[in-house]
C-alpha cells in the first residue's frame, strides 16, 4: 500500500492536496498529533517496519516520513 493511499485513508480525504510532498503536520485540519500517530502506525503495519518513539515525534512531514521509510527498507 502506498504512502499516499494510507494518508488518504487515515485522514479521511477523497483526494491528495496538490502540495502533498511538502505537507507538514498541521497543514491540514485533519492532520493533528493523534492523526499523525495513526498514520505512522498504519505505515508501520503496511510496510512491515518499526519506528522508535523518538522517530515518531520527529516525523512531522511527508518528506521526512518518506526518507525514513526508504532508509528502513534498505
Amino acid at each position: 500500500m502506498k504512502i499516499e493511499k494510507i494518508f488518504l485513508e487515515v485522514m479521511e480525504l477523497d483526494a491528495l492536496p496538490e502540495n502533498f510532498e511538502d505537507l507538514q503536520i498541521g497543514d491540514l485540519k485533519q492532520w493533528d498529533s493523534l492523526a499523525n500517530m495513526n498514520f505512522l502506525m498504519s505505515l508501520e503495519k503496511n510496510f512491515n517496519i518499526r519506528f522508535s518513539f523518538d522517530e515518531m515525534s520527529e516525523m512531522t512531514s511527508i518528506n521526512i516520513i518518506k526518507l525514513r521509510i526508504a532508509e528502513l527498507q534498505q
